[in-house]
């Protein structure tokens, strides 16, 4: 069961839309510890088994990877203790207590680092231009995008994937079982799946702390987790010295992720003879989210949703002046970013404006000032000794040097 459950989850077209075209690497891998939530909330109810501390070690983990995702997990788990409610006692209780607290005494230096942040400098919330039902999806789209297995083009075409959507459909036979967690596991990837679409009234919402959670496509991951476990069970109840057919679903499930694969490859013009399209794909992205708030000073939030501003581009201001660096002149590492700067004004101080965000906490080499500018980018004042200079940013500490 676990291994069919592994090939299903894992092949999933949500979670292969995160590993590929969204290249949400934090939010693929907190999706991997979602199995190891689940487990360790299974085992609360176990009084002698110790795995409940699962619990708060997968959440530490997500809250470590992706803590947006934390919050989605977290409606995950009220959903199972709502349904569980008649068997918690004050054992349970206490566990889910303890599991709460450790996670998060092991997750406060990391939020702390975030309120002190914040509070030092204020920074752009994600935004969501409009409410929240327009960016979830609707029902029809989801159904076919699911069937036909499409790479979304835009975030209105996420789908379940076609291997998920079929196991979904049938996973509905665990309801003429006697499987009472099974029948409750489907209950909430249904559910899951209803919050995800438009007939979920969000635009209730718009206006509480939920809008953070920007898209209710989300959810599609705690229903792909849930069909996927469901299926497997039912599967694996029936086939279990099969062995021939579980290696049959085992390729069927490898070729709808090929399938999936293929389609995103070539629907975005990568493959092999042209990888460096992976590079373009990676930096076009133009989010405001978590920027320090000044950067959007005067503007319109939403009209600049996923607009490319001089950050994005690359401008950079020299002496008043703006200047589009090109790639020649932008070297990077990791922790490391260098620009390559022309006609300067050597023997004379020089402001320039890098296209950096800067969160405070400057520190340079003598001689160089560095301070945040009034749009929340990089300002640098330095006197060059000649007119072509480089100026290297080390971003862990925002330390300034010059070459």
């Amino acid at each position: 069961m676990a291994f069919l459950f592994s090939i299903l989850y894992n092949n999933g077209g949500y979670l292969l839309l995160q590993i590929s075209q969204r290249g949400d690497i934090a939010e693929y891998i907190a999706l991997i510890f979602l199995p190891l939530i689940f487990m360790g909330y299974e085992k609360l109810f176990d009084y002698n088994s110790k795995k409940w501390l699962w619990l708060s070690i997968g959440m530490i983990c997500v809250g470590y990877a992706h803590i947006l995702s934390t919050i989605i997990f977290s409606f995950f788990l009220v959903c199972l203790l709502v349904l569980d409610h008649r068997q918690i006692n004050l054992l349970i209780a206490r566990r889910l207590v303890i599991s709460a607290f450790l996670a998060f005494l092991v997750c406060l230096p990391m939020l702390l680092t975030m309120i002190r942040a914040k509070m030092k400098v204020p920074i752009i919330v994600p935004i969501v231009p409009d409410t929240l039902i327009n960016e979830a999806i609707k029902p029809s789209d989801l159904i076919i995008n699911s069937v036909n297995n499409m790479v979304p083009n835009d975030l209105l075409a996420v789908n379940l994937g076609f291997i998920t959507f079929i196991a979904g459909i049938f996973g509905l036979l665990v309801y003429l079982t006697k499987d009472r967690l099974m029948s409750r596991i489907e209950s909430v990837g249904l559910l899951f799946l209803l919050l995800s679409t438009k007939l979920f009234p969000w635009f209730l919402l718009q206006k509480t702390p939920i809008h953070i959670i920007q898209f209710p496509w989300r959810f599609l991951g705690i229903s792909t987790f849930c069909f996927s476990l469901v299926i497997a069970n039912l599967i694996g109840n029936k086939l279990r010295d099969s062995n021939s057919i579980i290696v049959l679903l085992y390729l069927v499930s490898c070729l709808v992720s090929i399938s999936y694969m293929y389609q995103y490859t070539h629907t975005n013009g990568i493959g092999f003879a042209n990888q460096k399209n992976y590079t373009e794909i990676a930096t076009s992205a133009v989010y405001t989210d978590y920027m320090p708030a000044k950067t959007l000073i005067g503007m319109d939030k939403a009209k600049v949703f996923r607009s490319a501003l001089d950050v994005h581009k690359h401008i950079a201001v020299v002496n008043g002046r703006k200047v589009h660096l090109k790639k020649n002149q932008i070297g990077s590492q990791y922790n490391v970013i260098s620009y390559k700067l022309n006609n300067l004004q050597k023997g004379k101080v020089n402001k320039v404006i890098l296209p950096v965000l800067n969160y405070g906490r400057n520190y340079s080499t003598k001689g160089v000032r560095v301070e945040s500018s009034v749009k929340g980018e990089t300002l640098v004042s330095f006197t060059p000794y000649k007119s072509t200079q480089t100026v290297t940013i080390y971003l862990k500490s925002r330390n300034v040097n010059l070459n």
